[in-house]
């Protein structure tokens, strides 16, 4: 259709050319040039580029375009009509009254009815797919659902022309009942059945596309059946290629005994970073159902119990949704993958998520990994992992959740790659899997505000950690924010603030509101994370680093002290005591002829010389003395050791895979292990018995932690209640909080360090080797010195 030109417009066209990505900057260059040349006149006109920049937009550049269009006609075929033109220099923007659509050819023509120009060129529609991808939304509730007596499934496919429902009795047998969907129209596929379904399990499958997308790296049929993205209850194969089916779950049944999300201020928390296998697989946690949800509740020396006697009021369990445990087997081809990378095969974290809703069954009272069987088939991990929230709310403990939502499993029928791999993932990868989500489409963003609602609303979760969430858009972070605290105004929300494309920057998250984690403490007082030799380090005294301290100590900027979550230890790298031995030159990856240092008595390796100690304390304090909510990650309370066992050539040795100490792809026996994500043994298993080498360490964390919930300006002081205290020592720190507390420590070996505060009689509840809210000893004030190797923290009297 034909539009005569009436309006020529300013800034706000071109502005949005920019912002859209229509201009290179050679081609803005370009159109820059022409615009000059054409002031005199000397440029004939030429229409040089159309290209889709909306669904409803067609960006137009030319050379040499004159200031009076008003005679200019503008139409696209095939016949879409033109609302609207805008103008900005040599760029036009033609608005049209309906959507763009994929597999179509466009040509815009341009004629000046006053003159003899006249000129036609195909539209360029390479961004239109992910414009149109982006746009793709229906309000519908996803998955399964009991709608009046009818039982109703619904799966979104943005390219589906033909899907199945399979229906099947038990997993691993054949479908009872296949059953084709209808399309809604809006690419959302429905099926409905009278009645309740309970016990039933499910997939889906595709069997015809209007496109085919980009083929899965996994090489299975684009057909095969796979479980609802939606799924809240997932049974799993532990075969490779891992095979999961949804089970329809009767979820109203649980009795929550009228416990409820805690509702902990994230500035009050002092979170245990914890895998659940952890804290009751080995025997010394004498557990009743070691390795489970229940496991954590009925462990009588570790679990639930450990937690509670330490005093920490929150839990950050590393990923309890759905994930693919069975990985590709070690340098085998396996249907397109080719494992180099992980010796045992397996993934023992959970970074690699198969579902967003569904709870991980291998932690079920029943969950095995033993080759041909299945996990989830009866949905108990469903209640078991309720029960475990509820007794742990009882016992006054918060629970977040790390989740993953920026990449996917792989080595399964992952739901979202067989659904269409080119509308989830993004092109390029930042993630290091090879398969990052996009959040950008709309219906991706709203799968993952499904899963957060579902999460706090079914389960009573208290917060999150997201995983590598830069890799999300700045709408996907605001529109989580939004949601989540009008459910929970004290959800907590914390945010790995790097990874994957960096869409969302560290700052823009202090912006959105959310809470980070704050790398950069713990940088300042441990210096490398996988340290592969000797090194300085602050609290070993070999660095002049107190003043690192001070952001973290005094008023932090911009944000408030509750977004920053202040850590020195977590799940990833060398834990602080593998760390702290390696980098002193107590322990050596090598001996003095080559050859590997086995650690052949673990309790020998575990007990903390003298200077080792007084490091520990010191870093325990120079985390305990910050601004902001406290991380601790378990194990660290007793300067745990990720040692890999003698695993007796199951699996073998891996030894060439990069430098010992710094690379993930080894399998060193009898050595710290600087990333033991797939480890399912007592590589990461805690062993309360060894817990008790250190127990010195294990009751100065203690007391801090009392410490710290003792006093509320420890933690969430205002700008003008902090004042940095300095001493001539270089190695030494000091803090005032309101005139009433003052923290101190001195990581020199060798000197003392002077301070000065106020005249007064001062309680002294932390020093060199003690801990806690009551006075240990009276002071008085004026100039103090803080003996070497040590802490010490005052209360006014």
């Amino acid at each position: 259709m034909k539009q005569n030109n009436s309006r020529s417009r300013g800034g706000t066209a071109f502005r949005h050319i920019i912002s859209t990505g229509i201009l290179t900057a050679g081609l803005l260059a370009v159109l820059l040039l022409a615009s000059c040349a054409s002031t005199g006149g000397t440029v004939p006109t030429q229409l040089t580029v159309a290209e889709i920049s909306d669904l409803r937009e067609v960006g137009l550049r030319f050379l040499g375009l004159p200031e009076d269009i008003s005679s200019y006609e503008f139409s696209i075929e095939p016949d879409l009509e033109i609302g609207n033109v805008e103008r900005n220099r040599n760029a036009i923007i033609l608005s049209t009254d309906r959507d763009f659509q994929l597999n179509q050819d466009y040509t815009v023509t341009v004629r000046d009815t006053e003159g003899d120009f006249t000129a036609s060129v195909g539209v360029k529609t390479d961004k239109l797919e992910d414009i149109v991808f982006n746009n793709m939304y229906s309000d519908k509730p996803m998955g399964y659902r009991l709608e009046d007596g009818v039982s109703a499934f619904r799966l979104f496919v943005p390219r589906g022309k033909a899907v199945e429902l399979h229906l099947f009795d038990a997993p691993g047998e054949e479908a009872r009942e296949v059953i084709p969907m209808e399309n809604d129209g809006n690419q959302v596929f429905e099926a409905f059945i009278d009645g309740e379904l309970y016990g039933t399990f499910y997939g889906y499958s595709i069997t015809e596309r209007y496109a085919q997308p980009t083929a899965y790296d996994l090489e299975i049929p684009a057909d095969t059946v796979f479980p609802d993205p939606y799924s809240y209850a997932l049974a799993s194969s532990n075969d490779y290629p891992q095979f999961g089916l949804t089970l329809i779950y009767d979820r109203d049944e649980f009795d929550w005994q009228g416990t409820e999300a805690l509702g902990l201020d994230i500035a009050d928390a002092i979170i245990m970073e914890a895998h659940l296998r952890d804290l009751s697989t080995h025997p010394s946690a004498e557990a009743e159902n070691p390795g489970t949800y229940l496991g954590v509740v009925d462990a009588a020396r570790g679990g639930m119990n450990w937690l509670k006697d330490l005093g920490v009021n929150a839990v950050e369990f590393l990923p309890l949704q759905d994930f693919n445990n069975i990985e590709a087997p070690y340098k085998e081809d396996s249907l397109g993958y080719f494992n180099t990378w992980n010796g045992y095969g397996e993934n023992y974290w959970g970074y690699m998520t198969f579902n967003f809703f569904a709870p991980e069954s291998y932690y079920a009272s029943d969950g095995s990994l033993e080759p041909g069987t299945w996990n989830g088939t009866d949905g108990r991990q469903v209640d078991e992992m309720k029960t475990m929230v509820r007794e742990l709310h009882k016992n006054g403990i918060a629970v977040l959740m790390d989740v993953v939502y920026n990449h996917t499993s792989k080595y399964d029928n992952q739901p979202l790659m067989l659904i269409d791999r080119d509308f989830y993932y993004k092109d390029q990868d930042g993630t290091g899997t090879g398969n990052e989500l996009e959040s950008r489409r709309k219906m991706a963003r709203k799968m993952i505000l499904d899963s957060v609602r579902y999460w706090m609303e079914e389960y009573h979760i208290d917060g999150f950690r997201f995983d590598l969430a830069a890799s999300h858009d700045p709408e996907t972070i605001r529109a989580i924010y939004e949601m989540a605290t009008e459910i929970n105004p004290e959800v907590m929300l914390i945010a790995e603030p790097w990874g994957g494309e960096g869409a969302t920057s560290a700052e823009e998250f202090l912006e959105l509101g959310w809470s980070k984690w704050n790398s950069e403490i713990r940088d300042a007082i441990r210096s490398q994370n996988r340290p592969t030799q000797e090194g300085d380090v602050f609290v070993l005294g070999e660095t002049n680093g107190a003043k690192n301290l001070m952001a973290w100590w005094g008023d932090i900027n911009p944000a408030e002290p509750h977004q920053y979550v202040q850590y020195i230890e977590s799940h990833d790298d060398a834990t602080l005591g593998d760390n702290l031995r390696i980098q002193s030159g107590e322990y050596s990856f090598y001996n003095e002829d080559g050859s590997i240092n086995r650690i052949e008595d673990i309790r020998e390796y575990t007990e903390l010389t003298p200077d080792l100690l007084d490091a520990h304390r010191i870093a325990a304090a120079s985390l305990f003395f910050s601004q902001g909510p406290i991380m601790m990650h378990l194990g660290q309370e007793w300067a745990r050791g990720k040692i890999t066992p003698d695993l007796e050539g199951n699996p073998p040795e891996i030894t060439e895979n990069g430098g010992l100490g710094a690379s993930s792809d080894n399998i060193v026996y009898l050595t710290p292990s600087p990333n033991s994500y797939s480890a399912d043994n007592n590589t990461n298993y805690i062993d309360f018995d060894l817990a008790q080498v250190n127990a010195e360490l294990t009751d100065y964390y203690r007391g801090l932690i009392e410490l710290r919930k003792s006093e509320e300006l420890l933690g969430a002081a205002t700008s003008e209640q902090l004042n940095i205290l300095e001493s001539p020592n270089a190695k030494a720190l000091g803090v005032e909080i309101s005139g009433e507390l003052y923290g101190f420590v001195n990581a020199s070996r060798e000197e003392s360090a002077p301070f000065t505060i106020p005249e007064g009689s001062y309680g002294v509840v932390v020093n060199k080797t003690e801990a806690g809210s009551s006075v240990l000893e009276t002071i008085s004030g004026g100039a103090i010195e803080v003996e070497p190797a040590s802490a010490l923290f005052l209360k006014k009297q």
